[in-house]
C-alpha cells in the first residue's frame, strides 16, 4: 500500500513516515499542499495523510481537489492537525 504524506512540518513528516515505513508501507512525502497535489497526480497513492494547515494548498483544499479528480479511484484521506482549539481560553482535550 502506498501512502502519501503531505505535511509542511519536517519533524512531523519524518516521524509519521518512519512509523509507516516500519510497518512496511511505501511512503511518499510532500513538503506542502502544492507538492502533495503534484505527487498525488503522478503516483495515485492508496492513502493520503495531510496536514490541515499548510502553505499554498491546505489539507481541506487538497482533499477537495482529490475528490474532484474523477479519473482515479478515490484514496482514503486522513487530515491531521496540531491546532489547539480553545473555549474561553481553555484548551479542549479530546
Amino acid at each position: 500500500m502506498r501512502i502519501l504524506i503531505a505535511e509542511d512540518d519536517a519533524v512531523s513528516r519524518l516521524v509519521l513516515a518512519t512509523k509507516l515505513q516500519s510497518m512496511k508501507y511505501t511512503v511518499l512525502m510532500a513538503n506542502d499542499g502544492r507538492e502533495g497535489w503534484e505527487m498525488y497526480l503522478a503516483e495515485q497513492p492508496d492513502v493520503v495523510i495531510t496536514d490541515w494547515m499548510m502553505p499554498f494548498i491546505d489539507g481541506l483544499e487538497l482533499t477537495r481537489m482529490i475528490r474532484a479528480d474523477h479519473r482515479a479511484i478515490y484514496p482514503y484521506v486522513i487530515i491531521l492537525t496540531a491546532l489547539v482549539v480553545t473555549v474561553l481560553g481553555v484548551p479542549l482535550k479530546g
